[in-house]
């Protein structure tokens, strides 16, 4: 997760599969961000 700066900057002189690519591994990162708010909100504190 911590490359993913770096990636962006490399694949903007990519190909459309590549950024195709890296849209995906954005989506996998928010979708990620939800369940962890998700699961933070229902656990009791």
């Amino acid at each position: 997760m911590g490359g993913t700066c770096g990636k962006t900057k490399f694949k903007k002189r990519s190909s459309n599969q590549e950024n195709i690519n890296t849209l995906i591994d954005l989506a996998k990162i928010a979708n990620n961000a939800i369940k962890s708010k998700k699961q933070f909100i229902m656990t009791p504190q």
